[in-house]
């Protein structure tokens, strides 16, 4: 384990041994079951999450107690609530393990002080997040041009393997149709 972490941190440099073991000591190493709230919203976020394997959900309840999921990612990827975690702020969207997790986790507190022993971590870091941002943009805004269908496809073409691992009901939502709709939709499909 921590492979991934580290050979994604490798972009463009080469880790010392030292380097890894300061980092991979940073991160706290964790498995969380399916439905799992990782981080409940309504507070500030602390946590950056690194996924060794499984998909995590960012959403939120609505007023009416409807779950919305706005995105779902996958191994190999950070999640945080980016906004919160940076700036401080408290963050109405819940982290929810959306299938069996592991993954590792560093506080605010503890990347500040990875960043002061590893200065160039910043840099690589808030590009890493960066990227990952942008590719949420591009994705949120191509799913506005399609219909559910198209954008179903999208999503198994982004996460290939999430019916393996996420609900339907989680699914349905990330479309914004109903659990019902999305079987529908999947036996015209089939």
């Amino acid at each position: 384990m921590g492979n991934a972490l580290i050979a994604l941190l490798q972009t463009g440099r080469t880790l010392t041994a030292a380097e890894e073991q300061l980092i991979l000591s940073a991160f706290t190493e964790r498995e969380a079951r399916r439905d799992e709230v990782l981080f409940p919203g309504d507070k500030v976020c602390r946590t950056l999450f690194f996924i060794d394997s499984g998909v995590l959900r960012l959403g939120r309840t609505d007023d009416k107690g409807n779950d919305i999921t706005y995105f779902f990612l996958k191994e190999g990827q950070f999640c945080t609530i980016l906004k919160s975690f940076q700036d401080g702020i408290i963050a109405e969207e819940q982290i929810i393990a959306a299938s069996e997790v592991r993954l590792r986790s560093v506080t605010r507190i503890a990347l500040d002080t990875l960043y002061e022993q590893l200065p160039w971590l910043r840099h690589t870091l808030e590009q890493l997040l960066q990227r990952q941002l942008m590719e949420k943009i591009d994705l949120r805004n191509r799913f506005l041009e399609r219909d559910a269908p198209g954008n179903y496809q999208a999503l198994l073409e982004q996460v290939p393997g999430i019916l393996l691992h996420v609900s339907l009901k989680d699914i349905a939502s990330y479309l914004g149709i109903t659990p019902q709709s999305l079987s529908r939709l999947r036996k015209n499909l089939l």
